[in-house]
């Protein structure tokens, strides 16, 4: 009776240390809703970052990656010209389920940025642009303090909103 207790007792120790899991979910499009065929979904160790397990996509989007051993995991999805998305995920039941990934254009990124320069001198050619706003508050407005060895104490430095250095 002690032997078929341990033996039991054994076989319920290795069955639940090395129960495997299944990873699914689904990966579309954010803008149009439409799955991605054929992207890349990696698992990656979160202790290294070294690659566990990898799959792509099916014509509908849907993934399912077999035999993941209970642990945690970085979710790495990339597709071309798509913003790559990884997540952490915890694996420890016999499925995990990640839904629906949605997946950004990279294009879209993109779309709000403004690049604006605010230099004090800007030199076109052969004629030098300023403004003179900045230079004021450089203390080089006044001729005698631009001199050597002229200086303007903080006391005389002039003090602007910041509106009006734009």
């Amino acid at each position: 009776m002690r032997k078929l207790l341990l033996s039991f007792l054994l076989t319920a120790g290795f069955y639940t240390a090395f129960t495997q899991s299944v990873v699914k979910g689904k990966v579309a499009d954010t803008l149009d809703k439409k799955p991605l065929n054929n992207a890349v979904v990696s698992l990656l160790k979160t202790s290294d970052s070294t690659l566990f397990k990898f799959t792509r996509t099916g014509k509908d989007g849907e993934f399912l990656i077999p035999n993941v051993a209970a642990g945690k995991y970085l979710v790495l999805v990339t597709y071309p010209k798509f913003v790559d998305y990884t997540d952490a995920i915890e694996v420890n039941g016999s499925e995990t389920n990640l839904g629906s990934i949605p997946l950004t254009l990279q294009s879209h990124l993109l779309d709000e940025v403004v690049i604006r320069q605010n230099i004090a001198i800007r030199i076109k050619g052969d004629t030098i642009e300023y403004k003179g706003v900045i230079l004021r508050l450089w203390g080089l407005d006044a001729p005698e303090k631009a001199q050597p060895g002229g200086k303007a104490s903080p006391a005389e430095w002039p003090t602007l909103p910041a509106e009006a250095l734009d």
